[in-house]
């Protein structure tokens, strides 16, 4: 219970906890507009890993519709993660 309210969860990050990424993906979505983000939070975190910064870093999460398979405008087959009710419930950057 969170100031009198039952079910509300604190939204107190602890100190180093990286910030949540969810990238929202749909049927026919251009590949590098899921692609290119999440290459760049990854590569960002890597980053920080390698040089031991004291940064957060990232988590990435991939969330389209239901959850199911889709194909981007290529052809390609991207496989979210979850489905957009299944996204973090903290959300620091949506794309």
């Amino acid at each position: 219970m969170i100031g009198g309210v039952r079910g509300v969860r604190s939204t107190t990050r602890r100190a180093g906890e990286p910030r949540n990424v969810v990238l929202v993906a749909y049927e026919g979505v251009q590949s590098l507009d899921v692609t290119g983000p999440l290459e760049v939070f990854a590569g960002a975190s890597a980053l920080l890993r390698a040089t031991r910064s004291r940064e957060r870093g990232y988590t990435m999460q991939i969330v389209a519709g239901d959850g199911l398979p889709l194909r981007t405008s290529s052809g390609l087959t991207l496989v979210p993660d979850a489905g957009l009710e299944g996204a973090h419930s903290r959300i620091d950057t949506l794309v």
